[in-house]
């Protein structure tokens, strides 16, 4: 019994039964590497074909984008045409209102100087003063309600170019959704066939997750302009009428200041050689500090438009991204 154990062909046989053949294991490892290389195959087809898919689409956007732009812009030109003639008439008539008012206004200061005989009575200094003001406040509010008129049109006519191109975006938009553009795509990965990914496959699994960002990146910065388009015409429509309320509120305070400007330019030459009344010294101290007066406000309102500009340019950049 223990030659029959012992014999080579026994050992030969226990020991085929008890481990695979070198022929199994390479067929199993061949069989592996063609299911990994028709998948690999697989995934490279269906890559392409995405990535065709969207040369295509981005293809068809530009087309019907520039199409588009190009109907919206000549319904622009017609807003545009529409407010300048509007525009127009109403500066036409806004302008004979403020004619008439320095035409009255000239009359009237011409009269006060001729009727205020005496230049020694301080009295009449003053009402001369108070007249000449209260008819140059007058032309300023006629001058400042032209400019508030106009301002509105603008507005509105800012607003009607804003719903257009708000239309305009919305459009494009649509066609990018079904141009499936505006999509993040799902990345091709690959699977462990039979055990843990290969190095190649977790190549092409890092390497697909980031073709994806970029893809969608790409398509988005296409989008951008309809994206933020809405936001960027509300922005520059508030920063108008931000703009003309700063402009006026300086004109008012340069106004108060040229109406003593004007004044003390009146005495120091209808009043010249007048008595005791009348200090040609301080009318010439009074006229210097109302100059600096002038400069200093210049530079602040300067100052805070250059701040704006500032503030602006990093607002638009947030709007836009760029």
């Amino acid at each position: 019994m223990t030659r029959l154990i012992n014999h080579p062909l026994i050992w030969l046989f226990a020991t085929f039964l008890c481990f695979p053949s070198q022929a199994i294991l390479a067929a199993d490892n061949a069989d592996a590497k063609a299911q990994r290389k028709a998948a690999q195959t697989e995934r490279q087809q269906l890559r392409k074909a995405r990535n065709k898919e969207n040369q295509r689409n981005v293809k068809e956007f530009r087309t019907f984008t520039k199409s588009l732009k190009k109907e919206y812009k000549e319904r622009g030109r017609g807003l545009d045409a529409d407010f300048k003639v509007q525009s127009l008439e109403l500066k036409a008539e806004r302008d004979l209102d403020i004619t008439a008012a320095e035409k009255e206004l000239q009359k009237s200061m011409t009269e006060m100087m001729f009727n205020y005989q005496n230049r020694d009575n301080q009295q009449t200094i003053e009402q001369l003063r108070a007249n000449m003001e209260k008819h140059r406040d007058r032309v300023f509010a006629i001058r400042r309600e032209s400019a508030l008129a106009q301002h509105k049109q603008l507005i509105e006519y800012e607003k009607k170019k804003h719903q257009l191109y708000t239309e305009q975006d919305r459009k494009a938009l649509d066609m990018a959704r079904k141009l499936r553009l505006t999509e993040q795509r799902e990345p091709i990965m690959a699977s462990a066939k039979g055990g843990e990914l290969t190095d190649q496959e977790t190549r092409w699994n890092e390497k697909e997750v980031k073709q994806v960002e970029k893809l969608y990146a790409s398509n988005r910065r296409l989008l951008s302009e309809f994206h933020y388009g809405e936001e960027l015409r509300q922005w520059e429509i508030r920063n108008k009428q931000e703009d003309f309320e700063l402009e006026w509120k300086k004109k008012e305070e340069l106004h108060k200041l040229n109406n003593q400007q004007t004044y003390y330019s009146l005495l120091s030459t209808a009043f010249a050689g007048g008595k005791e009344q009348i200090d040609p010294k301080e009318i010439s101290e009074q006229l210097a500090e109302l100059n600096a007066q002038t400069k200093s406000i210049n530079i602040r309102y300067n100052k805070i438009r250059d701040q704006n500009k500032v503030r602006r340019k990093e607002e638009k950049r947030d709007i836009t991204g760029r």
